[in-house]
């Protein structure tokens, strides 16, 4: 069973009450995070437009992550 079924299963057991509070919880948190990375995402776009930042091979991208 994976993770999210697992979760599936204990959600189904939690009063209806509770089970709308986990939704409004979890809608919140998907929104935010979506919201986030759009923003991050537009403003690179922008330094990249713009020449600030300089855009990478893929090689030179996962070379920077390992530093």
């Amino acid at each position: 069973m994976s993770t999210a079924q697992a979760f599936y299963e204990i959600y189904k057991s939690l009063p209806k009450k509770t089970r709308k509070e986990v939704l409004e919880l979890l809608q919140d948190e998907i929104v935010m995070v979506s919201r986030n990375a759009v923003t991050e995402a537009a403003d690179e776009i922008r330094r990249l437009k713009s020449g600030q930042s300089a855009a990478l091979s893929m090689d030179e991208f996962f070379r920077q992550l390992k530093s």
